[in-house]
């Protein structure tokens, strides 16, 4: 029996339904996944929370290249979320391994700007 127009179609609605539900499916398993699959966003306001900063620095960091960070805003009024994962690794690049001198070298530094006597 020859196929008909009608055949056509619906082979072609069925494979369409088939795209559409694997898609459907894609997406709740993203969506499972949590935000942004495995990455957690934060606004600068969160991002000076973590770590300890103001929310100027950190903002004068984005704009300075420091940390990644997504502009969801506009050009004029940017709004910034910064991955936890990137705003660890930049705190990370800029620590300080022993920010204070030895107490040996304490000793010398004291002893030379506030001599005795």
């Amino acid at each position: 029996m020859p196929r008909t127009d009608s055949d056509q179609e619906g082979g072609q609605v069925a494979g369409t339904l088939e795209r559409i539900e694997r898609r459907l499916e894609r997406i709740e398993g993203l969506l499972a996944q949590g935000p942004a699959a495995g990455h957690e966003w934060l606004s600068i306001k969160q991002a000076a929370h973590v770590t300890g900063l103001s929310q100027a620095h950190v903002r004068r960091a984005v704009r300075a290249g420091g940390p990644a960070a997504s502009n969801v805003g506009t050009q004029s009024r940017p709004i910034w979320r910064i991955a936890r994962a990137d705003l660890a690794k930049w705190m990370e690049e800029n620590r300080v391994q022993n920010p204070l001198p030895s107490s040996a070298d304490l000793r010398v530094l004291v002893q030379r700007y506030f001599p005795k006597g």
